[in-house]
């Protein structure tokens, strides 16, 4: 087994979460070799030396948060490679696992089917062009204009440490950072492509492309998300006022009621094409990103997963 882990990953939680992998691989006298990352990009190099040593046999197992998963599934892609991942999480937000491993808590729930082989062909969104350093392609979603806000505000808290770098923070510390923005929500034109239609907006304060329901940390976005199987989701929120604000929060954090709102646009197929004027931050699987673009192209790729 090749265990790649990011022990920050969740303010220390990801030395814990290796330590438990370890042990359970001990109890069955499974042989391991484990790549610690210790600096932003370390995991390709890690990668390339995990590769160097692997058999046909051998299993890739990644103890992280979705960042590392974005990160190394990203490096997959570029690389081609077609290498089920065994994921045990453990960052602050953990969107994938919360979705694709739910009810799954233990280790020996998480790897039981990496020894049974059970791999699961999931969606990703590749994009075009690529973000740069953010990579090419996403495993829970991509978002402009209030979500990135969102995720640049929640990010400076977490720089300042204390109670804002504890794991159970996290909940707390991007509904903070939302309502934060809320001072300053952002507004847009854009111009979507799917599926063989085309919408104009002339004022959007977020445009998300969701591959699971979950985003923030636990907060779903649109649960409609869920019922997808072969289709990108897009969710549109449009022409916001300060009045209407308070009922959207109140319907995406307590009701889940979204598909009542006249706020809320939602459509799904393979693949999508997005323009926005101007060019504003975004998001990538929970990290904070800034592309110049203004055009960017969505469709559907697969990644192999032991579930």
């Amino acid at each position: 087994m090749h265990i790649i882990c990011n022990p920050k990953s969740g303010m220390g939680r990801g030395r814990r979460r290796l330590n438990e992998v370890t042990s359970y691989l001990e109890s069955w006298g499974v042989d391991y070799q484990i790549y610690l990352t210790q600096y932003p990009g370390h995991m390709r190099e890690l990668l390339t030396a995990c590769l160097g040593q692997f058999k046909e046999e051998d299993s890739l197992i990644l103890v992280g948060g979705d960042g590392s998963l974005h990160e190394l599934v990203n490096l997959l892609a570029d690389r081609g490679l077609d290498l089920p991942l065994a994921f045990v999480s453990a960052g602050t937000g953990n969107d994938f696992s919360r979705y694709y491993q739910a009810g799954k808590e233990t280790i020996e729930d998480l790897l039981a089917p990496m020894f049974k082989g059970q791999v699961r062909r999931l969606r990703i969104g590749r994009i075009d062009p690529s973000l740069g350093k953010a990579g090419g392609v996403f495993v829970n979603s991509l978002g402009f204009g209030f979500d990135g806000q969102v995720i640049h505000e929640s990010e400076g808290f977490k720089a300042k440490g204390g109670i804002w770098q504890v794991p159970w923070a996290n909940r707390v510390r991007y509904l903070v950072s939302l309502f934060q923005s809320l001072r300053r929500v952002p507004n847009f034109a854009l111009d979507v492509r799917l599926s063989g239609h085309s919408q104009h907006f002339s004022d959007v304060s977020l445009v998300a492309v969701m591959l699971n329901p979950y985003f923030g940390g636990g907060i779903q976005l649109d649960p409609r998300v869920a019922e997808l199987e072969d289709d990108l989701a897009l969710v549109v929120v449009h022409d916001l006022d300060w009045r209407a604000i308070p009922g959207l929060l109140y319907q995406i954090l307590w009701r889940k009621g979204q598909g009542d709102s006249k706020h809320l646009a939602f459509y799904r197929g393979p693949r999508c094409e997005l323009n926005l004027t101007p060019a504003i931050p975004g998001q990538v699987d929970g990290e904070a990103i800034f592309s110049a673009a203004r055009s960017v192209g969505c469709r559907l790729d697969q990644q192999a997963f032991y579930l």
